[in-house]
This record gives C-alpha cells, structure tokens and sequence, in this order.
C-alpha cells in the first residue's frame, strides 16, 4: 500500500513536469528572442518630499554616480528623463563629469528620452503648459548636450493623452512607451496582441507621417516586480538590492546570484520573459529594470548590473533558450525592433486614435478624482500661465521694436531673459504628475504655493516693466519717471489674485493691453475710491462708455469704502491702449448701476451697518426675475437666486440650464469597510445629493453695461453676470463661484450641475483634452459614477442634432454627463483620510478657491447633422470666448513720480499690427531666446483651431483663411524665418520672407524668426 502510494506520487510528479514543459514549449511558442533589459529610475519632482528635498536628498548623488559608474563599465546602459535635475546638477557638476556625460551620451550608453523639464501630467495640464515644459527641456537640451529627443518614456502620468501624442510626435520624436491604462484595456490589448501599436490623431486620420509608434507595458505597475513577466512573486526576487521581497504574504530577503542558484533563478527569468512575449507580435521584448528613487549608492549600482550580468551570461550561452539578452536603452530596444523581421511595419499593427482616460488599477478605483484635487493650486497655475504669455509676447515685440528704431536694445534685456527663465522653470516645474494634479503632501503643495506666488509676482514685475517701455514714445528717455502698478494682485501664496483699490484724487491714467492676435471688445473691470468719475480714450479725448457700481462683500454686504468702475474697452490685436479715469460731478449719475434684494430680512435695511449704499436699493417678491441683453434673457428662481432657463432672440428659441450645488459623501456608516475616496481616487458612496437652497438672500445689480446676481449658500459665494455689451462675451452667462471648505465638508465632493433639456442620443458629451482638441464620451453604466467623469481643461459640452450647451472654463476640474443633457462640473473635494496610493494622507489643506465657467447655448443651422464621430470641434464663438477667459487684458495704472511730469507729451497707445490674425488662428506664443544690440531670436507658436461651421459666426472683426501674413507686423523688421519641429530646436524648412504661413486646421507650427534693425 505504501509502494502504491509513492508510486503515484511519483507519477503525479513526472507528469506535473511534463505537462510543465510541454506547456513551455507549445503556448511559449518558442522562438530566437532579443531581450533589451534597460535601467532606469522614475523621479519625482515633488510628491511626499519638496523638490529641493528630493533632489539634495535623493537625486544629486544618483547622477553624479551614474556618470562613475557608466564611464567604468562600457557595456552598462542607463535612462534619465528629467530635465529640471539635471538642469540643476549641471550647474555644479565638474567639467571632467560634464564631459563625460557628454561622452556617455555620445556611445549611447545613456539616453535621455521625452526630454521635458518634468513628465508631465496629461489630464489636467494645458497644452500650452506642456508644450512649454517640453520646450524647455529640448533647449536646454540642445544647447548644453548638443542632442535632440528620439524617444519618450512617460510611466507615471494618471492616463495618457492624445494631445501629449501629437505635441511628441511634432517634436521629432517618433516612439514611445506609456503604462498607466485602464487594467482592463491592458487585459484586452494583451489577449490581441497589440499592446505595440501606431497612434494617430482621429481628425488627421491614419497617415503613415502622422503616426507614433507607442509601446504600453503589460502589467499593473513599472517597478521591477512587475517588469520581466506575469508573476510578480518571481520578478520581485531579480530587484537584487531591495532587501525584502514579498512572496504573497511572506516577506523574504532578496538574492545574490552565486553558482549554485544560478541556472535556477536564470530558467525562472526565462520562463517570465517567454510568457511576457507572448503578449506582443515581435521577438524582441522591452524588459525595464528599475523604480522610484532607485541606484541611489554605489553599492546597488553594482548590485543590479552585476548580478543581472550574470544571468544575461547564462541565457545568452544557452543553446536551448535561444535567447539573446543584453542592456539596453529605449532607442536600441526601438532601432532593434525596427530591423527584426516583425519589426513595426504600417500593416503588421494595429492602429489607434484617441486616449486612455480615466484610470483605474483596480476594480472600480478609478483616479479621476485628481482632476479636481486642490482647485486653488490648478487656478494658479492657470493664471501664472497666462501671466507669462504675455510678459513673453511683449517682450518679444519690444525687442524687435527696438532693433527697428536703432536703440542699442532694451537697456535690462539680459535680466529680463533671466527672470523669464525662472518663470518657466516655475510654471514648468508645476506640469509634474503629482504637482498639477494636486496629489502631493499638504507641505509639499505648501512649497509649490509659494514657488508659484514667487512667480506670479515675478512675471507681473516683468509686464509692468515691458509695457512702461511699450507705451513710451521713442523720442523719450528709456527710464521716464513713470510706475506701473497690476490693478490685479495676488499679495500672498494663499490669496486668490484679487483687484487693487486705484486712488482717483486726481486723473488717473489706465493702460489696457491685449496679447491676443485678434482685435476683442471688453469690459474692464477695476476698484476704485470714489463714485463721481467718468472715463474718456487718453489720445483722443473720446468719452468711453461707462458704469460704476457696488463692490460686493461675502455676508451680503456692500462695501462704503470702494467702487466697481466697468468700462468698454475696443482693443485691438496686440495693442495696449491709454484710457483716463477723471472726477466729474455730472456723467457719473447716468451711469450708475442700481440694487435689487430678494429673499431679505427687514433688519438687513434698517441697520446701517449692514446696507450703506449710495445706490438705488429695491426690494422684490416676484417669483422669478430675468436679465437680459440683445442676444439673451436668462430667467432666475427667486427663491434661490439660481438661473433656470435662457432664451436666445437670435434663435427665438429658449432651453433649460437650472444650476444646483449638488454633493457626493465617501465613507459613510452605511459603507463602514469600503474603500474611500482620496487625492487620487473618486469613490462616492452613491449618487449625489441637493445642497439644500431655500430662499437664500440674493442681491442683483443692474447696469448698461453689465448686470450681476449674488447669492451666498452654505461656503459657496456664488455670482452670475452678463454683458451688455457688442462682442463674444454677450453670448454667453458668466458664472463664478468662490468655495471655501472646511471641516464641516470632511469627506464631502462638491460639484455645480448644470440640468439642461438637450437630449444627446446616444448619451454622451464632449470634453477637451488639454484645451488642444475635443472628444465624445459615451456615458456607460456599468463604469459607475466615477469612471464616467473625465478631465475637463477648458471646455465641455452637450449636444443633440439642433442644440448645443457649452461650458467653457479657466481652470481644470472633473466632469461628467450622467443624465442625458446635464453636465456635472467638480469644484473642489475634502477627505480626511489615504486612498492607498502612496501619498499616505488625504485633502484637509482646502484654500478660497474661485472658478469661473461661461455658459453658452447654440442652435445648428441644420438639424441633420449625426452626432456619432468620437470627435467634436467647437463653434467659432465658443473658441474666441474660450480665448477671451483664458487671456484676459493686462490693466495696469500709471503713477508719476513727479508731479511736474506731462505724461500725455511722453506716452502712445501701441499698436502693432494692420491687420488682425485670421480667427482661427492663435498666437500660442512669441518667446525670445536671445538678443543682443544687432539682433534677436524669437519662437512664434501658432494654433489654428478646428470649427465646428454649422452654428453661425457672430462678432467676428477677422477673416477665416488660415494663413498670417509676417508682412501685417508692423514696427518690426523680420529678417528670416524657419518653420521648426515644435520645440524649437530642429529645422523642418526655411520660409520665404513673403509667403503666407499657412498652419492647418487643429495644427500647431513653430516659426523661428530672427529680428533685425533697418
């Protein structure tokens, strides 16, 4: 009985082996392999520790060591992808550690793929600020190294975009590998074997010269048990310096390769790197080795390379594996690839458009709730970035300015370029994955604060600077005795910007310049310390149409110590015009905007410390109450002050748009044991809930220019305007909220729904993606509330075949369509406790933070249009007025600092241009790169937009024909120009002096120009 026993043991065993290696040999499918293995590290910038922090603690001493340790052993090949540290190690470096570098790079032993200051984060980033951040990194790049960008590495960002895709791809770069997707697309493109594949951008179709070929990893994370195959009990053992490696639940200590476990653990590497080649079509396999803060000592250096070398000693000497293995970088594993005799051919991959958004890693975890996540920090962001477009493109003309009228250049250019450069580096720093995304600790989101304020504060210094020179006449000296202050500021890393109180004593100079390319009709706003005012053009004398009104106050007071003075303002493109503020008895009487109170108390009218106000007040109790202008009535419940429906006169017809606050809970006492919601991860409950909104106070002040509503609910400040005034902004309802939660909201989301009676079928909508493009969203069930919320840069919308509902924004958030025709918008979101992902705290540092929509309701001039493409492009309208809120004009006030000065003899309004840039057609930016008394060197990035042309074009003062013509510079002198990849940095082909740059739709084009004197 027991020889039986052990006979069918034995049997058992043997056939166990057996069936073993015949699963090896027919589903491993064994063929000759070519094994790249490539070190690396994925760096933070910022996370857990501040950037200094990581980079003194964990960073200066990897680079310095990689440099000794690749110089020491020729065979060994490493990646570095960030910039920003190497910027800052190459200013110490010795010239023997630079020149090696040099060499290194050179033999190809270290590569630098992507090539951007930080990886940027590719769902709430702008495209603007990514292209800014990959430029950066490509000059300094180009001018320290000598080298451009083959390839891109981008492991760590939240989901990937197809606008990342397109800006890599137009910046010369033709490969790439990304990782984090959706588990369940891996688990799909895996079974297809395409998880190699050409991605192309859905409205330029499938082109052979459009496409970038993209390699995603398998598996659930990059690290190093997750990188050489399935199974990461047995991958975890080949990270040869961690000390501890977990075998499902045991922790066991980590290996040194030695004789006697040498053919095992090189079989097991084998049996890994099989399967994972399994899920691809060529015989060469990408196997990365590496994680976070890794080869940090010289000790794990010559662990990791040392014991590797040995088993790739092994498997490359043993006939049966048929294997070559070897080290590698991402442009070797690509080059091999390429010449393999399954190498990425047009018809062997598939192919692609589109993008992999939301996230999740795990069941339904989906991490789209960092779309939101720290709000106050995502609008700064978005502030900085338009600050410092426009201290570039002024700037710049300032520059070529001076060349033409012979000036030996502007007298501080080189300080100017130098302060810029640290401005950049700013705003750059704050792309990073975990910085935008607000996904850092609370100290370290401290840290980005005040870098960002810095830079705020920094390039505003700039604007007041450059535009003191713009508007001074050349005749004058270059230092005149004038100061310009920013009516706008922003006095702490804290604060939101808000408006200066300008003292009216005497007349008050305003200058108001415009960036964009496009001539624009406003409404400028600013504080002022007394009623009796009127406003007239300075050069001309002309009277400006005016309004001053009540200076609202939370607690639903009005101020008794400033004015809100709002004034019409035609500028053209790239102009700054000179406006006067004056005292006058008279003019300002007619002008005057008037109060009305719903929902009020009769103690709010007879204590005088709270309502005193020089303006008409009166009280209402209508049900409903409207504004309108000549394009739109917009009705309003009275008993909450919210709007609920507006009427177009252009169209004659009317529709449904209810706003409501509405609130998601994570980790109720009904969910005791479920996982919650954190910085990264959206995890409600259930469906949302209506905050509570009865007869809330509301004030409304009515003006001939504009007319504002206010109501105050719980800690939301929120206010509705519209213009009445001639230009895209009259189309539209501005809406603006001002949040503030704190430890009542704990665990608490809270989202702006806006209800509409437009009915898509199928159900979707459209959001942007990074203010670059438009895709459709199909909203699906079975993805649950948060994985049908998207990241919204710039604009969403619904539609069905005759009406459309847009919403455009300044700054990033969440967004999703969970009922047909409505839109749910996330302001901003509190938790008390980790999602588990590493940050290991949660969002309790909440700031006022403001947020700002325009909503904008459209009718087609047909109503046969099917809505089933994945792409969506906006109206004309909806473009300019996106532009419009995302560049606002510069306004600053002009002081003397002597009395005696006549500054209506020194100064001019400037205006450049004859002709305004085609609509279409943005001026991304114009950045200088050098200057001196002969000569400058500018970068022109132009956008043209792609129009949706079934909805008409109103207010359009500019042609439509996708070309600009240098020629309409005025003041300035180009003396060549150069079409460049994106980046600036490699020539695509010179440009005549006289031909039209033609930039086609949805295009992005870099123009080099060189400037020069007569």
């Amino acid at each position: 009985m027991k020889r039986k026993h052990l006979l069918q043991t034995f049997l058992v065993i043997v056939c166990f082996y057996l069936a073993t290696n015949i699963w090896i040999h027919l589903h491993l499918h064994i063929v000759p392999k070519n094994l790249v293995i490539h070190a690396h590290e994925e760096r933070e910038v910022c996370w857990t520790m501040t950037y200094d922090q990581y980079y003194y603690e964990k960073t200066h001493n990897t680079l310095s060591l990689m440099v000794e340790k690749l110089a020491a052993n020729p065979h060994w090949k490493f990646i570095w992808e960030l910039v920003t540290y190497l910027d800052k190690w190459w200013l110490t470096a010795s010239q023997t550690e630079r020149q090696t570098f040099k060499r290194l790079i050179e033999s190809g032993q270290l590569e630098i793929p992507t090539g951007g200051w930080v990886m940027t984060d590719e769902g709430t980033a702008h495209y603007t600020a990514m292209l800014d951040q990959l430029m950066e990194g490509h000059q300094w790049l180009s001018k320290n190294l000598f080298i451009d960008v083959q390839t891109s590495w981008s492991i760590d960002p939240f989901g990937h975009s197809s606008t990342m895709t397109y800006l890599l791809h137009e910046s010369g770069i033709k490969h790439m590998v990304i990782q984090r997707v959706h588990f369940a697309v891996k688990r799909h493109l895996s079974h297809l074997k395409s998880l190699e594949f050409f991605w192309h951008q859905g409205w330029k179709g499938n082109g052979h010269k459009d496409i970038i070929f993209c390699h995603m990893m398998p598996f659930l994370s990059y690290g190093i048990p997750f990188s050489c195959g399935p199974d990461e009990h047995v991958c975890c053992q080949f990270d040869f310096y961690k000390k501890k490696c977990r075998r499902g639940t045991k922790l066991i200590d980590a290996v040194t390769v030695n004789e006697k476990n040498l053919e095992t653990l090189s079989w097991q590497l084998w049996e890994q790197l099989q399967k994972k080649s399994e899920l691809y079509r060529s015989n060469v396999l990408l196997v990365p080795h590496g994680d976070d803060f890794r080869f940090l000592d010289a000790a794990e250096w010559d662990a990791q390379f040392q014991n590797l070398e040995k088993i790739m000693g092994y498997i490359n000497n043993n006939r049966n594996m048929k294997t070559k293995i070897q080290f590698g970088t991402l442009k070797d594993y690509f080059q091999a690839l390429q010449g393999s005799s399954r190498g990425p051919r047009y018809q062997h991959y598939p192919s692609f458009s589109g993008d992999f958004f939301p996230y999740t890693d795990r069941d339904d975890q989906y991490w789209s709730g960092l779309y939101t996540s720290r709000p106050f920090h995502k609008r700064i962001a978005r502030y900085l970035q338009a600050l410092l477009r426009s201290a570039e493109i002024w700037f710049s003309l300032i520059i070529a300015r001076g060349l033409v009228q012979g000036k030996t250049g502007y007298p501080s250019s080189s300080d100017i370029l130098t302060r810029l450069s640290s401005v950049r580096h700013s705003l750059a720093l704050h792309q990073h994955h975990d910085a935008i995304t607000g996904t850092s600790k609370a100290t370290v989101m401290k840290d980005y604060g005040e870098r960002l304020h810095t830079a705020v504060m920094e390039a505003s210094n700039v604007i007041t600077e450059v535009l003191r020179t713009v508007i001074v006449l050349p005749n004058q000296d270059m230092e005149p005795n004038i100061i310009l202050h920013m009516a706008e500021n922003m006095k702490t890393d804290t604060s939101l910007p808000d408006l200066e109180t300008i003292d009216i004593n005497e007349d008050r100079l305003i200058l108001v310049s415009n960036s964009l390319g496009q001539s624009r009709h406003e409404v400028i706003s600013i504080h002022v310390n007394r009623l009796d005012i009127e406003v007239i053009l300075t050069k001309s004398s002309k009277p400006v149409q005016f309004q001053v009104g009540p200076v609202y106050k939370q607690g639903h007071m009005i101020s008794d110590k400033k004015y809100k003075l709002s004034f019409e303002a035609d500028l053209p493109g790239l102009s700054a015009i000179l406006f006067t503020v004056r005292i006058s008895k008279e003019k300002w009487k007619q002008s005057k905007a008037t109060i009305k109170v719903f929902n009020h108390t009769e103690e709010y009218f007879t204590e005088e410390k709270l309502f005193q106000s020089p303006f008409s007040v009166m009280r209402s109790e209508l049900d409903h109450f409207y504004l309108e202008n000549s394009f739109i009535t917009a009705t309003f419940h009275t008993c909450n002050g919210k709007l609920q429906h507006v009427y177009s006169k252009l169209y004659g017809k009317g529709h449904q748009a209810e706003i409501n606050f509405v609130t998601y809970v994570t980790g109720s006492r009904s969910h005791p044991f479920r996982d919650k919601s954190g910085a990264y991860i959206f995890l409600p409950d259930g469906p949302a809930k209506i905050l509570p909104a009865h007869y809330l106070f509301t004030i409304v002040i009515e003006g001939p220019l504009l007319s504002e509503v206010w109501t105050e609910q719980q800690d939301i400040l929120h206010k509705v305007t519209i213009y009445n005034t001639t230009g895209p902004n009259e189309l539209g309802i501005h809406i603006e909220n001002i949040v503030s939660l704190d430890d009542k909201w704990n665990n608490t989301e809270l989202i702006m729904r806006i209800e509409s009676d437009i009915k898509p079928h199928p159900h979707t909508m459209c959001t942007d993606v990074n203010g670059f493009q438009l895709h459709r969203r199909k909203t699906r069930q079975k993805l649950t509330i948060q994985g049908n919320f998207y990241p919204m840069t710039t604009m969403a919308l619904v539609e069905d075949a005759q009406s459309r509902l847009s919403l455009l924004t300044r700054e990033s958030h969440g967004v999703a369509s969970l009922v047909p025709g409505w839109l749910e918008v996330v302001l901003d979101r509190r938790l008390v406790q980790d999602d588990w992902r590493g940050l290991g705290e949660g969002l309790y540092d909440n700031l006022p933070t403001r947020s700002h929509f325009v909503l904008h309701l459209e009718e087609r001039k047909r109503s046969t249009v099917r809505l089933t493409s994945h792409l969506c492009r906006p109206s004309l309208q909806a473009s300019q007025m996106s532009q419009l809120i995302e560049n606002l004009p510069i306004v600053t006030s002009i002081h003397t600092t002597h009395k005696g000065d006549n500054l209506l003899n020194m100064l001019q309004d400037y205006r450049p241009q004859i002709k305004a840039f085609p609509c279409e057609i943005h001026l991304v930016n114009l950045k200088t790169l050098f200057c001196n008394e002969s000569s400058a060197e500018s970068l022109m990035v132009l956008h043209r937009f792609g129009i949706d042309c079934d909805f008409p074009m109103l207010h359009t003062n500019c042609h439509s024909k996708g070309t600009f013509d240098l020629s309409h510079l005025t003041n300035v002198q180009v003396s060549d120009v150069m079409e460049m990849y994106l980046t600036g940095v490699k020539v695509k082909q010179k440009v005549g002096l006289n031909t039209p740059l033609d930039v086609g739709p949805m295009e992005l084009k870099t123009y080099k120009l060189l400037f020069s004197g007569n």
